[in-house]
């Protein structure tokens, strides 16, 4: 199913953005995070800028939609790559800013607010974002100031999709929700991301993730893989920042901080020096957290059956 019908495609002018052809791109100015703002010239040549697309949580931006048709959705690479690295924390050795994450859309955030002044340069007219439900159909339309109309989208995401809970526990299993949300190690960031929510300080985490397709993209695989320490990591992160590739550091940091453990059809050898857990099954995975906790470890434990959609938030 196309985005327009063939009437408008016909009748209008449409246009692939990319974000390396650097010669439709225009300078607008520097954020107060020195990121260089490189936006597409014929976009910010029309009379009117109107921002479309959807909202979900975001585990960066804290929700998609709104600013981020502006960036990514219009930038230049230079501009996507400064404003990502802003996902770590300032200087090298410091990792990953627990702030950058779902929900989070405030000034705690250095990511969603870099986006909000490199939007503002772009001087958007006006916004229609949608939320949609698990099955894609259309539950909320949102219109008008592209400011005030994504936080009301927001709000009723929160409302669907926030969970609930009175405190962090030491264990928490979590399922990617099935096919296709376990096909890969890449779509199962959206679990960990969620489980990291509400696991305690130095706990255990069991991710369920068949990962069909194995890592399911190239940075991802190489970040977890491809390095022998979370230094080397890390500085391959920062001088060439990659969604997948933070997605990689990403499981390979929270399993230094957490026990993780992962049942899935990928190997204990693919995860390199990571460490991470595989294990082929549910027994095996609790198994192995007693072995890492002690023998005689009950824990209060929290389920995620529907970890990649559910986001636990405190009361």
């Amino acid at each position: 199913m196309g985005l327009v019908t063939e009437e408008i495609y016909n009748r209008i002018k449409l246009v692939d953005h990319q974000c390396t052809d650097e010669e439709n791109l225009k300078y607008m100015g520097t954020t107060t995070r020195n990121t260089p703002v490189w936006l597409d010239s014929r976009a910010i040549a029309c009379d009117r800028l109107i921002l479309t697309g959807g909202v979900v949580y975001h585990f960066l931006a804290g929700y998609g939609g709104g600013r981020k048709s502006i960036v990514p959705g219009i930038a230049g690479r230079e501009t996507i790559m400064k404003n990502h690295n802003l996902a770590l924390n300032p200087g090298f050795g410091s990792g990953s800013n627990p702030n950058v994450r779902s929900a989070v859309m405030d000034e705690r955030n250095p990511f969603h607010m870099d986006l909000m002044e490199a939007a503002a340069m772009a001087h958007p007219d006006f916004l229609l974002n949608v939320v949609v439900d698990d099955e894609q159909k259309i539950i909320g339309a949102f219109a008008g100031n592209y400011i005030e109309a994504h936080k009301e989208a927001c709000k009723l995401v929160d409302s669907i999709y926030g969970v609930y809970v009175k405190e962090k526990t030491p264990l928490v299993i979590a399922s990617a929700g099935g096919y296709p949300k376990d096909l890969n190690l890449y779509q199962t960031s959206k679990t960990i991301c969620n489980a990291l929510e509400v696991v305690s300080e130095g706990g255990t985490i069991i991710l369920i993730s068949k990962c069909s397709e194995a890592f399911g993209d190239a940075d991802c695989e190489r970040l977890i893989n491809g390095y022998p320490d979370m230094l080397e990591r890390e500085k391959s992160l920062r001088e060439n920042f990659s969604i997948g590739a933070y997605i990689g550091y990403l499981f390979a940091e929270s399993a230094e901080k957490y026990n993780l453990i992962i049942v899935t059809d990928l190997s204990q050898e693919s995860f390199g020096t990571a460490r991470i857990h595989a294990v082929k099954s549910l027994d095996e995975a609790m198994d192995k957290a007693k072995e890492l906790n002690g023998a005689d470890w009950e824990p209060k434990t929290t389920l995620l059956p529907h970890g990649a959609n559910t986001l636990p938030k405190f009361e």
